[in-house]
């Protein structure tokens, strides 16, 4: 065992839950995984401690690798928005938990949680995680531009430029706060749901308003009161439980306006960013409506609907990813880092 220990060790720190994954340095296998709902940064301590102890405690991680639904700021500062209090934690902090400074504590890294899950899209098994959402797909550029989106609790985007394959990943990707934008609608009837919420809320919403699980809550209220003139409220698990029963019914017309704007909002973003790599389509709201996605709703042709670019938008290729990717992504990250350390 060499001083900084034998495993490395992946942390998703959600704003609902946070998953642990422990692995053997070098190696992506998972040999633990734990998955809990934490709501602070003393409870995540004590979830980490206990994790690292059914392999010897800290002196046995060799790396970790920490991802946070928030902001992180020069890999050393972590906000988690979801929480109460929206708090945060530094790098420092983190090796006080350890009781294990440098050099011989682990080497830790932060992340975003959308960084997460574009090195999951990096290093994932295309065939087992990743799917066309088309019969005839047109041919990615393996080393050419990807575009990552994922709708959960909010709206998450980020592209991963092109480059070689020895570089480190982190350094090839570009975050975006598009989700923060103000929405733009297509149709009619997006029309009068967007016009319905300005009404109720004062000021026109945001692109993560329409499309996350609380986005899904205000379509549907829209959708209800377009219908009978007042609005009703479900919870978005309620909504497309609802909505795979009933497609023609308030649920269905809100899920698939909610996929209307997720392909408007990703055409946004493929014509900034040219993913001849590929569209990934990842997050809760993509696992939970695959059977959707694939039989019901034709995402493509709502990413690739444009009066003058259409033939541009047709080269990409669009994939929904039917697995969380965030702790494979950082697993793969740090063998991947081993690997490029053992070459120097």
């Amino acid at each position: 065992m060499n001083s900084r220990g034998q495993f490395v060790m992946a942390v998703d720190v959600g704003g609902t839950n946070t998953r642990v994954a422990i692995a053997s340095q070098g190696e992506t296998e998972q040999q633990f995984t734990e998955r809990i709902a934490i709501t602070s940064f003393q409870a995540l301590h004590t979830l980490l401690d206990e994790s690292v102890g059914k392999f010897g405690g800290w002196a046995n991680i060799a790396q970790c690798a920490l991802g946070f639904a928030g902001p992180v700021l020069e890999r050393e500062h972590a906000t988690v928005v979801n929480w109460p209090g929206v708090p945060s934690i530094t790098r420092g902090e983190l090796a006080n938990w350890m009781n294990r400074p440098a050099p011989t504590g682990p080497v830790c890294t932060f992340f975003n949680d959308m960084e997460m899950t574009a090195l999951g899209v990096l290093f994932a098994d295309p065939g087992q995680s990743i799917h066309a959402l088309e019969a005839n797909p047109p041919a990615a550029a393996e080393s050419g531009t990807r575009l990552v989106i994922a709708a959960g609790t909010g709206l998450g985007s980020i592209a991963i430029r092109a480059g070689d394959a020895a570089d480190d990943p982190l350094e090839r990707l570009i975050p975006s706060e598009l989700g923060h934008g103000e929405a733009a609608t297509r149709t009619a009837e997006q029309r009068q749901i967007v016009d319905y919420l300005f009404a109720r809320d004062g000021r026109a919403p945001f692109w993560e308003e329409l499309v996350s699980g609380r986005g899904l809550e205000n379509l549907y209220a829209g959708v209800t009161h377009l219908a009978n003139g007042k609005s009703e409220s479900l919870s978005a698990s309620e909504i497309a439980t609802t909505a795979g029963a009933s497609p023609d019914g308030a649920a269905g017309v809100s899920l698939r306006v909610f996929y209307e704007f997720l392909g408007q909002f990703a055409q946004a973003l493929a014509l900034v960013f040219s993913p001849v790599g590929g569209i990934f389509f990842a997050g809760d709201n993509t696992r939970k409506n695959l059977d959707f996605l694939t039989r019901a709703f034709d995402l493509p042709a709502w990413v690739r609907f444009h009066a003058t670019r259409h033939d541009l938008l047709a080269r990409y290729p669009i994939y929904a990813v039917d697995a969380d990717l965030n702790l494979v992504g950082c697993l793969g990250w740090m063998r991947a880092r081993g690997e490029r350390q053992t070459r120097r």
